[in-house]
């Protein structure tokens, strides 16, 4: 992004962003899939303990060390490729340029394959955010994907850029993390409570459940992206106004003044960078 900032005369950032991105397909893509951890560092097996509780991590295999995938991890992928591609599309293109722009193009439509295919997000049942380990949802993750699959659908589905099965994807994935699902038909209240809960209500009431300032950004950045209009849209994007609101009063509670900075969840008041940041960047990306 900082690139596409630079004078198109200016080739200096671009071949900097083109080193960085070299590198980083180099250590981090396996010919089919993104691998969590770099290739120099033995990318991502079961014997690598976890970072949050210092454990080897629960394998699905019998095998002493076998690789695992995160579907976030292959989303983000296609995210920062797509944004080279900006790039490229932004300069004039040589035979070198024209190469990497058709190379790009093809780790994105088989990276999208994969989430599709091996991650099973043809059909939302199959659907799983991890292969190798067995873990439970969360819309951080699946939020992401939806995101990166609506960003790239030109390349996905080129014949129909507004593809249904996406929307179909979007709509139960909604579903999924939220309590409020009107039927088809049904009046729509604005004061119906539309926002997005972090694990699946199935798998955790609202009572064990949270809900983060960042997955709501995150969803309501995919309704832009996704750019069709539904009956619940309006209500949806109000709910969203009136979590942020009151994710704005929380700095207050403690005796500090926060400015009205957001804080981490409805269940975590303390204000922090990241809701903050995050929330900056996805009112106005993407575009």
């Amino acid at each position: 992004m900082l690139a596409q900032t630079e004078s198109s005369e200016s080739g200096t950032v671009h071949n900097q962003q083109s080193l960085i991105l070299k590198q980083f397909i180099d250590q981090f893509w396996n010919g089919k899939r993104w691998t969590t951890i770099s290739k120099s560092q033995g990318s991502g097996t079961t014997l690598r303990p976890s970072a949050s509780s210092g454990k080897k991590t629960n394998r699905e295999s019998s095998s002493e060390d076998v690789p695992y995938f995160r579907v976030v991890d292959q989303a983000l992928a296609v995210l920062a490729l797509l944004e080279h591609i900006k790039l490229l599309d932004s300069t004039e293109k040589d035979a070198t340029r024209k190469s990497e722009h058709e190379h790009i193009v093809h780790i994105i439509q088989t990276t999208c394959k994969g989430i599709l295919n091996d991650f099973g997000y043809n059909k939302l049942s199959t659907a799983r955010t991890y292969l190798g380990i067995n873990r439970n949802h969360n819309f951080w993750h699946e939020g992401w994907t939806i995101l990166a699959l609506s960003c790239a659908r030109e390349y996905v589905w080129p014949m129909d850029t507004r593809e249904g099965h996406l929307q179909l994807l979007w709509n139960g994935i909604e579903k999924l993390y939220t309590t409020s699902s009107p039927s088809i038909g049904e009046k729509v209240s604005e004061d119906v409570d539309y926002t997005i809960y972090h694990w699946p209500i199935s798998e955790k009431d609202i009572n064990s459940n949270v809900r983060y300032c960042g997955d709501n950004k995150l969803a309501y950045a995919i309704r832009r992206s996704m750019r069709y209009e539904t009956a619940t849209s309006d209500a949806k994007d109000a709910a969203f106004w009136r979590f942020i609101d009151m994710l704005r009063s929380n700095g207050d509670r403690d005796g500090h003044d926060y400015h009205n900075l957001a804080s981490v969840a409805d269940v975590y008041t303390q204000v922090r960078l990241h809701p903050n940041t995050e929330l900056a960047a996805l009112l106005l990306w993407p575009t």
